[in-house]
C-alpha cells in the first residue's frame, strides 16, 4: 500500500543545524537548548522533556520557523499489505 499522512499530531522531530533564528518564548528557548545538548543530529520525541505540555509549546515556534523539522504519522489503508 501507500502511506499517508494520518490526523494524530506529530511527537517526532529532528533538529535543522543550518537554520539560526532568536527565540521569543521561554518555552522555545528552552526546548531549542535541551535539542542542541542531547539530540544535535538525532530525532527526538516530546516524551524527553520533563514538561512535556512546555515542550509542546515551545516546538510550534521552532517549527515555525524552521529549526525543528517535524516527522509526520503515517497511516496505512485498513485492508492494505504493508
Amino acid at each position: 500500500g501507500k502511506p499517508r499522512p494520518g490526523i494524530l499530531r506529530t511527537t517526532v522531530f529532528k533538529r535543522n543545524v543550518e537554520a539560526n533564528y532568536r527565540l521569543k518564548m521561554k518555552n522555545s528557548r528552552y526546548v531549542l537548548s535541551e535539542v542542541d545538548k542531547k539530540f544535535p543530529t538525532l530525532p527526538f520525541t516530546l516524551a524527553h522533556f520533563e514538561d512535556e505540555r512546555g515542550a509542546r509549546m515551545g516546538v510550534t515556534e521552532c517549527v515555525s520557523h524552521g529549526l525543528l523539522t517535524p516527522y509526520p504519522v503515517l497511516h496505512e489503508q485498513k485492508s492494505a499489505k504493508v
